[in-house]
């Protein structure tokens, strides 16, 4: 049975990284009116790599708090998320 976790993390980290590139995109589009057209087409490269910079944590989270996780398929039952051991 999926966790919660499964399937509330990627919605949340989803809507914050869209907002983060619709607030990224609408302020820098304000602001760089006044400047060459060069800069405005960097807008978008610029939201987008900040909804990276939100995403990429948000949807590691677990991973960042708990481990690594990874994908085990020797269940019978499908695809699961176990806990490793770090290996050096």
């Amino acid at each position: 049975m999926l966790s919660y976790k499964v399937l509330f993390f990627p919605g949340t980290s989803y809507v914050a990284a869209t907002g983060g590139a619709l607030v990224t995109a609408l302020g820098l589009n304000a602001m760089v009116k006044s400047l060459p057209p060069l800069v405005g087409r960097l807008v978008p490269f610029v939201a987008v790599s900040a909804a990276n910079c939100v995403n990429i944590p948000m949807m590691r989270r677990l991973e960042i708090q708990n481990g690594k996780v990874g994908i085990s398929t020797d269940q019978k039952k499908g695809i699961f998320s176990t806990r490793f051991d770090f290996q050096g």
